[in-house]
């Protein structure tokens, strides 16, 4: 099922499937010549530093055989589990390798800050929050801090076990704490940008970031936000999907909250 136990008390959990509906196999889509977008999220996540491993956390489908095969050659941990309930398979996850906090790195969130995510796991035990967001950021820069201790209350309370809309769960759980990220950079504050993977769009906006600046997993956030800022008919690529992201989580989420 996995390969290594007890790795750190803080890492970073890799959330990634290959079936999804609105771009199906996006993760094992080609971002720049040679390079997968799952393997470039896998190496960009390694350079939030050596003190927070990597777990890749995919489901038990066979579909999901070939991110096995990837994570392990890229060098990173593995857990497979609840194909629909993320939170139980964070937790699964979590248990087994003995994390007691981690960041949340979406496998569709190509530009993930890795100094954000060190910095959150660096300083987790500060915020004394089970879920830890940063509210205002680009879409696709910092997904979520969790502590452990407050994900199994959440666990304990849910009544679904479709749970792809996480935060609505932390929220809508009695004695859950939820915090705010601290020292976010300013110019990461914005909403005229989309760092995430759901539509041919964002992919086509990616390769054109990529084409631009060449290729590189250590492709500074803070460099792309000002090459963007310079270039605003990139961002017209994909952003005005923003809202029907936006649209389509609702709707999930009323869905989710149907079958509580």
């Amino acid at each position: 099922m996995t390969k290594g136990v007890n790795i750190h008390t803080r890492s970073i959990f890799v959330t990634c499937r290959t079936q999804s509906s609105r771009l199906p196999g996006k993760a094992l889509l080609e971002v720049s010549q040679g390079v997968l977008v799952i393997e470039h999220v896998l190496r960009r996540a390694q350079l939030a530093g050596n003190s927070f491993p990597v777990v890749l956390c995919t489901t038990n489908e066979k579909s999901d055989d070939i991110l096995v095969e990837i994570a392990n050659r890229e060098g990173v941990s593995i857990f497979r589990g609840s194909t629909n309930d993320k939170l139980m398979r964070w937790l699964s996850a979590a248990k087994y390798f003995g994390v007691e906090y981690f960041a949340t790195f979406d496998a569709d969130d190509l530009f993930c800050s890795p100094k954000i995510i060190g910095q959150y796991l660096t300083n987790a035990h500060f915020y004394n929050q089970d879920l830890v967001q940063a509210t205002g950021v680009i879409p696709g820069i910092f997904t979520y801090g969790i502590r452990v201790a407050g994900l199994e209350r959440v666990c304990r309370a849910k009544t679904s076990k479709n749970t792809e809309m996480m935060w609505e769960f932390f929220k809508n759980t009695q004695d859950v704490s939820i915090g705010e990220l601290e020292k976010v950079p300013r110019n990461l504050l914005r909403q005229d940008m989309r760092f995430t993977l759901d539509y041919i769009e964002d992919f086509e906006f990616f390769k054109e970031v990529f084409l631009a600046l060449g290729y590189k997993a250590d492709l500074d956030e803070e460099v792309i936000v000002e090459f963007l800022h310079a270039n605003p008919q990139i961002t017209k690529i994909n952003y005005f999907r923003q809202q029907d992201y936006i649209a389509n989580q609702s709707r999930i989420i009323l869905k989710e909250r149907g079958q509580h």
